[in-house]
């Protein structure tokens, strides 16, 4: 039995959901197991698991709060804050049962039954500094900026960051995938590879034209010492995405979930990476803002003004620690939107750089749809896009 267990907690959680309801039909689990599922598992999964330790223990407060986390991993708002309530009917001076209530309320849009919540929270606990960072959200999204900059002031510490602008920005950008308004991005990779001491450089150009997180058309080139070693085109047509190598003539496609879980999502820019990988995980905006605003209060994340081409704009900036991978992102405060975006990697075997301009949303009459050409081959797998040793993106 704690071998079964073992191997559970080491898969993925869409697949951990399967062999968990496998498991109740066997009805073998220990209550002490059922709550190491519930607890380590998300969405489906930990529901399922979390459902059946209450059933043996309705009494235990953790369960509850943990149930109340599995509905919001799956964006089921309205029932993780009754699972919250329940955890506060057992424990009413837990400030976390109670910010947690908020944020569900608060994903749901019930924002004075959500601002009750968290004042409850931030009596029990003042120093909890995320209770300051939904209210400043919740304030955001009725559109009192004044009350939001002063509960995000709070939540930063005195840290100077301007995130009323960030929040504005990812409300607009939010919409702009809601409405699926195109848009084209380019964007350069540079990878350096430094394998045997001997650094080769490529340089790959994608150009992408996004409709949607399942309508999309990339072009990729890859070149080296300023010659085109291959090329490679995916376009998302709503059901399937295909990806073609016209100088093989060879194409394939594959399921959007085994796209998403691959390595080639990143060609369809940074932009939208965060969106096509959970597309799903935009319906609540306070549960989105509240995720890319949670790291700005990290040490090492910043805010500076860049001057490009005479115009002024905002750049954020992110690095977990030195040596690790930097992001920032360039935003043009007169619009409220993400005019480029850049990635930095360093380590002893690679060096990378990916830098990415984004358009304003354009019209197009694309259709999104993939004819193979003639004389083209289905394969099961196309090759890799690039010789040498470094088999990133394979």
């Amino acid at each position: 039995m704690k071998k079964i267990l073992i191997i559970l907690l080491s898969l993925l959680p869409f697949v951990a959901s399967a062999q968990v309801i496998r498991a109740d039909s066997t009805s073998k689990f220990t209550l002490e197991e059922w709550i190491i599922l519930c607890s380590r598992l998300t969405g489906k999964a930990a529901l399922v698991a979390c459902e059946q330790a209450i059933k043996l223990d309705p009494k235990q407060e953790k369960l509850w709060l943990y149930k109340g986390d599995a509905f919001y991993s799956m964006e089921n708002y309205l029932q993780a804050a009754q699972a919250y309530d329940q955890a506060i009917t057992l424990n009413k001076s837990s400030a976390i049962n109670w910010r947690k209530k908020g944020e569900a309320l608060a994903a749901s849009q019930l924002y004075p039954e959500a601002t009750t919540a968290l004042n409850q929270a931030f009596v029990l606990n003042p120093k909890d500094n995320l209770i300051s960072l939904d209210r400043g959200i919740i304030f955001f999204l009725q559109n009192k900026e004044l009350e939001a900059r002063k509960y995000y002031d709070q939540f930063l510490a005195n840290k100077s960051l301007d995130l009323v602008l960030l929040s504005k920005v990812i409300d607009n950008t939010i919409e702009k995938f809601k409405l699926e308004k195109p848009y084209k991005s380019v964007t350069n990779f540079i990878i350096f590879n430094n394998t045997n001491n001997k650094a080769s450089k490529i340089d790959l150009i994608s150009q992408n034209t996004i409709k949607s997180s399942k309508l999309f058309d990339s072009e990729i080139e890859v070149a080296q010492d300023g010659n085109i070693l291959s090329q490679l085109h995916i376009i998302g047509d709503g059901e399937k995405i295909w990806a073609y190598r016209p100088d093989l003539q060879q194409y394939t496609f594959f399921s959007y979930d085994e796209f998403i879980s691959g390595d080639k999502l990143i060609f369809t820019g940074l932009y939208n990476f965060f969106f096509l990988s959970i597309p799903e995980f935009k319906q609540a905006k306070f549960a989105i803002i509240k995720i890319l605003l949670e790291s700005s209060n990290a040490p090492n994340f910043s805010q500076e003004i860049d001057i490009v081409e005479g115009r002024k704009y905002t750049v954020y900036k992110y690095q977990i620690k030195d040596k690790e991978p930097f992001f920032q992102i360039w935003i043009d405060s007169s619009q409220n939107s993400i005019t480029q975006l850049q990635f930095r990697l360093e380590s002893s075997e690679i060096q990378m750089k990916i830098t990415e301009k984004i358009s304003s949303p354009i019209e197009i009459n694309q259709s999104f749809k993939y004819i193979p050409p003639k004389g083209a081959k289905l394969v099961k797998e196309l090759p890799n896009i690039y010789r040498g040793n470094l088999n990133l993106f394979h």
